[in-house]
C-alpha cells in the first residue's frame, strides 16, 4: 500500500472518531445492536442507549413481527423465538433516533458441515483490525459464528472500555454471534458483580457461565471461564461423556501447551503440566481441538495424547492470542509464528467437514502490507482421506500437483513422507517448495535424509523449509550433518536458526553445546547468536559452567547475554538480576567479572 493512502486512511479514521464524539449526545446509541445466543429457533438482540427506554425488535417479512422489552433499560436485551432453523432473519431496531437493519442466520438443527472463526485477545488491536480490513477478509469464508478466546477489553470492570470493543466489530457482530469466553482481563465473576460488564453485555449459550456448551451443525463446543478452570475437570469429564457429535472443541483462556513469548526466560511457557488434569480429560474423550488465548502469539501443536504426539487420536492445541511473538519451537510445536515478518491481528477459519477439520490461520504481513496465510492444518479422522489425495498425485499436472502436495502435508499424513520425496527433485519450483512445506508439516524422520540433501538446494525457500522440517524430526544419525550446516557462516541465517533448534531438541547435549559455542565465538548474525545462546542455555549442565562463563564474558548481544545468564542461574542456582534493563543486561564485554564471580561462588 502506498504511504500516502495509509496516511489518508488514518486521517479518515481520526475524523470519523471526532465526528462520532461530537455527535454523541444525552440521548444517543452507546453500543449499536449485536446478536447473542443464536440457537435453531431464536436470537437475542442487544444494544445500549444513553437513556432508558423499552427496546423493540421488528423482524420477519417486511418487519411485520416484533418483540419488546418488558421494562425500560439502557442495556437492551430482546429475545426473539419461534424462528426456523438454519434460516435468515431480517431485523430492524430503532433507537435514539437511529435505525439499524441487518440479517442474522439461525443455528442449524442438523449435523451438517459448518464454518466458524477463532480469534483472541482483541483488546490489543487498537485500530489495526480496521486498518488491515481484516473483517472483510474474514467474512469471505462465510463463517457462521466467531469464538473470541478472551481478553476482549483491558479491564472488564471498566464500563467505558466496552463500546470500543463493539465498534471494532461493526458490520460483523450485527450478523454473527461472537462468543467471548471470560479471560483474566474480563476480571472475576463473583467480585464486584455490579461492574461485571462482560456478563451484562453478553448472553452465553446454554446455562451460561462459568461452564457453558452448545451444538452447531456437526460439532460440539464447551466454554469455561478462566476462574473456573481449576475446578472444571470433573464437570468436563461428565459433560463430554454425553456428547454425540462428529467434532468436539473445548475453549478457555489459558493455554495448556505454549512456547510462550520470545524471551530468554521462557515467559509464559506452558508444557502441559500445570493444566494436566484438564488435558487428561481431553485425552480421555478424544477432544479434537483446544483453543486458548492469553499469550499473545499464534501457535499450533501436533495432535497430543498422554504428553506425546498422536496424529490420529490426539488433541490439537491452538493458541490464538491475537498477536505474533512466539518463542522458539518446542517438541510439540507444529507451527510457531515469526515476529520478524508477521504481525497482528490474526484469526483462524475452521471448516468442519464430516471427515475432517480444516484450520487455516491468517495474519498481517508487515513487509508485504497485506493479509497472508501463515498456517494450514487438516485433522482427518479417517486415513482414507489423505490416502485418496496421495493416490491422485501421479495423475495431476501443473499447479494441481503443488496444491495436492500442500493438502496432504496439511493433513500431517506420515506415510506420505516417502512418496513425496521424489518431488523435491522436480524442476518445477512451485512443486519443490510445496513438497518441502508438506514434509515440514508432516514432521517425521522418514524423509530426513532427503531433506538433509536439500540443505544445499539452490532455492532458498526449499532450504529453509527443509531445515524447519529437521528441527521437528531430526534423527540422531543426522546430528553431525545438522551441526556442520549450523556452523557454516555462509549458510542462510534462517537455515542455521532452525538447525540450532534441531540440535537443541534432538541431538546429544555435548554436540549442541560445542556447536553453539562455535557459533557464538564465530561470525553470525544477531538472530543466529540469539538462537545459539538460547539452545546452549537449555541443554548445558554443571560440566559446561566454564564454557558459559567464557561466553558471558565476551557476548555483545543483550538477548544472547541474558539467555546465557539464565542458563548459568539454572545450573548454579545462584541469582543475578536478569532484567533486560538491569546492570547485567547493560554491561559490556570485559566488564562482567562481578557477575561471573557470583556464579562461580566467589561472592
Amino acid at each position: 500500500m502506498h504511504k500516502g493512502s495509509v496516511a489518508r486512511r488514518f486521517v479518515v479514521v481520526a475524523l470519523w472518531v471526532a465526528l462520532a464524539s461530537t455527535a454523541a449526545g444525552a440521548d444517543s446509541v452507546v453500543i449499536a445492536p449485536y446478536v447473542q445466543n443464536v440457537t435453531p429457533d431464536g436470537v437475542t438482540f442487544m444494544w445500549e442507549t444513553e437513556e432508558p427506554c423499552a427496546g423493540e425488535v421488528e423482524y420477519g417479512a417486511d418487519f411485520g413481527e416484533s418483540a419488546t422489552e418488558s421494562a425500560p433499560a439502557t442495556i437492551h436485551r430482546v429475545r426473539v423465538t419461534g424462528l426456523d432453523p438454519d434460516s435468515e432473519c431480517a431485523y430492524r431496531i430503532q433507537a435514539a433516533g437511529e435505525t439499524f437493519t441487518s440479517v442474522v442466520k439461525t443455528a442449524p438443527d442438523s449435523s451438517r458441515p459448518i464454518v466458524f472463526v477463532v480469534m483472541g485477545d482483541s483488546r490489543r488491536w487498537d485500530k489495526k483490525w480496521e486498518y488491515t480490513r481484516m473483517a472483510e477478509h474474514m467474512m469471505q469464508w462465510n463463517p457462521e459464528f466467531i469464538i473470541n478466546n478472551g481478553d476482549l477489553v483491558v479491564s472488564g470492570h471498566t464500563k467505558d472500555l466496552w463500546p470500543e470493543h463493539f465498534r471494532r466489530f461493526t458490520g460483523v457482530v450485527d450478523r454473527l454471534m461472537m462468543i467471548g469466553v471470560r479471560g483474566n482481563h474480563e476480571e472475576l465473576r463473583l467480585t464486584d458483580v455490579e461492574k461485571d460488564w462482560l456478563a451484562k453485555y453478553h448472553e452465553f449459550p446454554g446455562d451460561g457461565e462459568p461452564f457453558y456448551a452448545m451444538d452447531w451443525g456437526n460439532s460440539h463446543y464447551v466454554f469455561i471461564s478462566f476462574d473456573a478452570i481449576p475446578t472444571s475437570p470433573k464437570l468436563l469429564d461428565e459433560h463430554l461423556a454425553t456428547v454425540d457429535k462428529k467434532h468436539t472443541f473445548v475453549v478457555f483462556h489459558f493455554p495448556i501447551y505454549c512456547t510462550g513469548y520470545r524471551s530468554f526466560d521462557d515467559s509464559r511457557k506452558e508444557t502441559g503440566f500445570r493444566l494436566s488434569p484438564v488435558a487428561k480429560i481431553l485425552d480421555k474423550h478424544q477432544v479434537d481441538v483446544h483453543f486458548a488465548g492469553h499469550t499473545h502469539i499464534f501457535e499450533r501443536s501436533y495432535p497430543l495424547r498422554d504428553n506425546a504426539r498422536d496424529d490420529r487420536a490426539g488433541t490439537t492445541y491452538v493458541v490464538q492470542g491475537g498477536d505474533i511473538n512466539a518463542n522458539y519451537p518446542d517438541w510439540w510445536s507444529a507451527f510457531a509464528d515469526d515476529n520478524r515478518v508477521q504481525g497482528m491481528p490474526t484469526y483462524t477459519v475452521v471448516r468442519c467437514e464430516n471427515d475432517q477439520i480444516d484450520m487455516e490461520t491468517f495474519a498481517w504481513s508487515r513487509p508485504d502490507e497485506k493479509i497472508v496465510s501463515i498456517d494450514h492444518c487438516i485433522r482427518c479422522s479417517d486415513e482414507s482421506v489423505p490416502e485418496a489425495v496421495l493416490a491422485t498425485l501421479p495423475t495431476l499436472e501443473g499447479e494441481a500437483v503443488a496444491q495436492a502436495i500442500e493438502r496432504v502435508g496439511a493433513m500431517m499424513y506420515a506415510p506420505a513422507a516417502d512418496p513425496l520425496l521424489p518431488y523435491l527433485k522436480q524442476t518445477n519450483e512451485a512443486v519443490r517448495r510445496a513438497t518441502a512445506v508438506a514434509l515440514r508439516r508432516i514432521g517425521t524422520p522418514a524423509a530426513s535424509e532427503g531433506l538433509a540433501l536439500c540443505l544445499m538446494d539452490p532455492d532458498l525457500e526449499v532450504r529453509r523449509e527443509a531445515a524447519k522440517a529437521l528441527e521437528m524430526a531430526l534423527p540422531e544419525s543426522l546430528a553431525d550433518t545438522a551441526a556442520r550446516h549450523a556452523r557454516d557462516a555462509e549458510q542462510d541465517p534462517d537455515v542455521r536458526i532452525a538447525l540450532l533448534g534441531a540440535l537443541q531438541l534432538r541431538a546429544p547435549a555435548d554436540l549442541t553445546v560445542a556447536v553453539c559455542k562455535d557459533v557464538l565465538e564465530g561470525d553470525a548474525s544477531d538472530e543466529v547468536r540469539r538462537r545459539a545462546a538460547y539452545a546452549i542455555a537449555h541443554v548445558a549442565d554443571k560440566d559446561d559452567v566454564d564454557t558459559l562463563l567464557g561466553l558471558v564474558a565476551q557476548e555483545p548481544d543483550r538477548f544472547a547475554l541474558l539467555c546465557l545468564g539464565h542458563g548459568l542461574g539454572n545450573i548454579t542456582k545462584k541469582s543475578v538480576n536478569l532484567s533486560d534493563k538491569g546492570p547485567f543486561a547493560s554491561s559490556k564485554p570485559g566488564e562482567r567479572q562481578s557477575f561471573l564471580d557470583t556464579w562461580v561462588g566467589k561472592k
